[in-house]
């Protein structure tokens, strides 16, 4: 029952990135885009935005609602309304959201990006939808970053897992642009994924893998596990006992099996597979959740 739900609400995944076309005055713009940063836009605020690249700006106002339904499959839905110079609006509905969020960043070369996330229980990012909008007054076009990169069903088919949740805009560089998403490894639980993407006009593709993950933090392994010199490899490079830290540096889908790059406290490195699901243990100072100490889980 809880694996069909999770199926039919990863199929109609919307998790919106919107993205549009920012003119770029002057190379002291360009150079200000590359430290891109996320700004959020509040729902019915107008906002001066050159959708179009035209170098005019178009006033754009978006709105979310929640519709209660008397079907009993599904109960609500979240309706994203974007508005364009007081235009009729372009709407998305999530049938298993009860509201949407926004946000916006730059790219290197000036043009915007509009992130707009259906969000339902337990903080979960539904729908990732890019749109754009190749003229002022036509309708916007749309791609499902979801369907590029988040997993449906039981067996991985995309890097992240089913409960990824995204997603923030980090950085731009030429034609790509890196955005980054909350996954769950079940290895260590809730950890951040930095995944790249290619703009080719109105066509978003994901960039090759890895995903890339944040070394900066330490993790306290539980349990001893090994790490083997490459991924898919029989040759160990190292074992990993309790009480050793490691950093996590990249994770990789082969298989249908992720795999973990870590670097050891010595500075060595190696790969580990990913469990198929969450590993715990209870023991007599409590209970023990993935392969580390600071494994967290959502829920």
């Amino acid at each position: 029952m809880y694996i069909s739900k999770f199926r039919k609400r990863n199929a109609v995944m919307l998790s919106a990135l919107v993205f549009t076309t920012l003119f770029a005055g002057s190379v002291a713009q360009a150079e200000e885009a590359e430290e891109a940063q996320v700004y959020g836009l509040e729902a019915g605020v107008a906002y001066d935005l050159d959708l179009d690249g035209d170098g005019t700006t178009e006033q754009f106002v978006w709105q979310t609602t929640e519709k209660e339904l008397d079907d009993t499959e599904t109960a609500r839905q979240a309706v994203l309304d974007l508005y364009v110079n007081d235009s009729q609006p372009s709407s998305f509905i999530d049938d298993y959201a009860y509201m949407w969020r926004m946000d916006k960043g730059t790219l290197a070369d000036g043009r915007i990006l509009l992130f707009a996330m259906s969000i339902s229980d337990n903080d979960y990012s539904e729908q990732v939808l890019a749109l754009t909008e190749k003229e002022a007054g036509l309708p916007f076009q749309s791609t499902d970053l979801a369907k590029l990169s988040r997993t449906e069903g039981e067996v991985p088919n995309h890097i992240l897992s089913g409960w990824a949740r995204g997603v923030t805009f980090v950085r731009s560089e030429g034609d790509t642009f890196t955005v980054r998403w909350n996954d769950t490894l079940s290895c260590a639980g809730i950890v951040s994924v930095d995944l790249d993407y290619q703009i080719d006009e109105a066509t978003i593709t994901q960039v090759d893998q890895p995903g890339i993950l944040d070394e900066t933090k330490t993790w306290t392994a539980w349990q001893s596990f090994s790490v083997k010199t490459d991924v898919e490899s029989g040759q160990e490079a190292f074992t990993v006992a309790p009480g050793d830290t490691v950093s996590l540096l990249q994770v990789v889908l082969k298989n249908g099996m992720r795999w973990i790059l870590c670097r050891n406290a010595d500075g060595a490195e190696g790969w580990f597979a990913d469990p198929d699901s969450a590993v715990w243990e209870e023991s007599s100072d409590g209970m023990h959740w993935g392969y580390f100490d600071e494994a967290h889980f959502a829920g």
